[in-house]
Parts: structure tokens; C-alpha cells; sequence
């Protein structure tokens, strides 16, 4: 999702905005990555759309977000 640190945005933050946005209970989120203007957020393969769909295009701390999947690293 494109907030991040630069943004105040903080780990709880994502977890409210994701399990208010998706009805999706905090325990089914993963891993929470903030970096500097993004951050990654881990949930099953099969809520991934559900997530996308509901957060996409939101405004959170005054900002509009854009959500996309992670893409595979290539070493």
C-alpha cells in the first residue's frame, strides 16, 4: 500500500483500517511492514483480493492509497 513511515502511519493503523474495511479480525493479519512511502501487508491468498478491493483508493491520514500485490523479488 503506498503510506508509510513518512506518512505517521503506524502498524496499528493498518490493522484497524484493514479489519474495519474487510470485517477481517486482526488475528488473520500477518506480517506488517512500514517503509519510508510504503508498506506490505501480509494476509491468506484468499482474503488478498478481499483487502484490495475494500482498501484501494481509500483515504487514510489525509491521504488516497493505492493497493496492488506484492511482487515476486528476483535475486
Amino acid at each position: 500500500m503506498t503510506i508509510g513511515r513518512k506518512d505517521n502511519i503506524k502498524v496499528g493503523d493498518i490493522v484497524k483500517y484493514v479489519s474495519a474495511g474487510t470485517n477481517i479480525p486482526g488475528r488473520k493479519i500477518g506480517k506488517i511492514a512500514i517503509l519510508d512511502t510504503f508498506s506490505f501487508v501480509e494476509v491468506q491468498a484468499n482474503l488478498a483480493d478481499k483487502v484490495i478491493g475494500a482498501l484501494n483508493d481509500m483515504m487514510l491520514k489525509g491521504k488516497r492509497i493505492r493497493v496492488q500485490p506484492a511482487k515476486e523479488k528476483i535475486v
